[in-house]
């Protein structure tokens, strides 16, 4: 499985559609990639390139993500944490726990951690 996450100075990028880097793990092989970011597909059309199947990131357009999920991508979104932090949970199965999850987003309420009202209706 591929994974990638949009980066910022050792951190999970707030938005995707704004990011400037992606890290690439494939099969334990790390690469960062630099985003060309102009518009929702364009950027879209980029990750499906490089063989993403599953995208983390924080903040996402909706047209970027329908794009991406329309493509394949599995995409978990309104994610935030240090990168090895964040790629440990994943791994291990808890990247749904609050403490990841970016402020405002509304699984973090008590009892709604499953969906997000906001961003998961797109899947």
């Amino acid at each position: 499985m591929t994974v990638a996450m949009p980066i910022f100075e050792g951190r999970i990028s707030p938005v995707l559609d704004v990011a400037a880097r992606l890290l690439v793990i494939r099969d334990r092989q790390r690469s960062e990639v630099i985003l060309a970011n102009a518009d929702p597909l364009k950027l879209a059309r980029q990750v499906v390139e490089l063989k993403i199947d599953h995208l983390i990131c924080g903040a996402i357009s909706s047209p970027l993500k329908l794009a991406l999920t329309q493509s394949g991508v599995k995409v978990t979104s309104e994610i935030c944490g240090p990168v090895e932090t964040v790629l440990e949970a994943f791994l291990n199965g808890n990247l749904m726990e609050g403490k990841f999850l970016m402020p405002g987003c509304c699984r973090r309420r008590k009892g709604n951690r499953s969906k997000c009202c906001r961003f998961d209706r797109l899947q």
